[in-house]
């Protein structure tokens, strides 16, 4: 059974964002979304051994442990939203609504490296994006961007966060 299938069943799949803010801050280790993500904001992370598992992020993921990085999202209703990623290996990204449900999910069927969302969000809020490792291998990403609307992340300037999400 493919990602997808798993997580419709359980719950929706997660993932989406087209209008962030700048900024994302370095979270507290062993914590869920303790970093914040931004409109206009680039951030770099790993998959490495001691990540949080697919499952502490994502309830409906019970028994996935595959590698998972968790950022913070604020959002207005009706704020449409593009939430895209590179990495060196295969990821699922996915967004949460602020009560924890997923509204949108890409790179479900763990064929590619490039997944984007794009969403328009239901209510105004703090919403959780998943990035996620699909095959649990160690890797990283270079990008993980959420650029405002109308603006491209590679015609503007970015802050650049280095090192894994959650390390001390």
């Amino acid at each position: 059974m493919n990602r997808i299938s798993q997580l419709c069943g359980i719950a929706l799949v997660a993932l989406a964002l087209s209008s962030c803010v700048p900024g994302v801050q370095q979270g507290v280790a062993g914590t869920l979304a303790e970093n914040v993500l931004t409109l206009d904001q680039l951030v770099q992370g790993t998959f490495a051994p001691g990540d949080q598992g697919l499952q502490d992020a994502l309830p409906a993921a019970a028994g996935d442990t595959t590698f998972a990085d968790t950022y913070r999202l604020d959002g207005t209703a009706g704020q449409a939203i593009t939430i895209s990623v590179i990495a060196d290996v295969a990821v699922y990204l996915a967004l949460l609504d602020p009560s924890g449900q997923p509204i949108a999910g890409a790179g479900t069927q763990g064929n590619t490296t490039s997944p984007t969302l794009q969403v328009t969000l239901p209510v105004a809020g703090t919403y959780t994006v998943i990035v996620n490792s699909f095959f649990g291998q160690p890797g990283s990403y270079t990008r993980l961007s959420a650029p405002p609307p109308g603006r491209f992340m590679n015609k503007a300037p970015h802050t650049r966060i280095r090192g894994a999400p959650g390390a001390a």
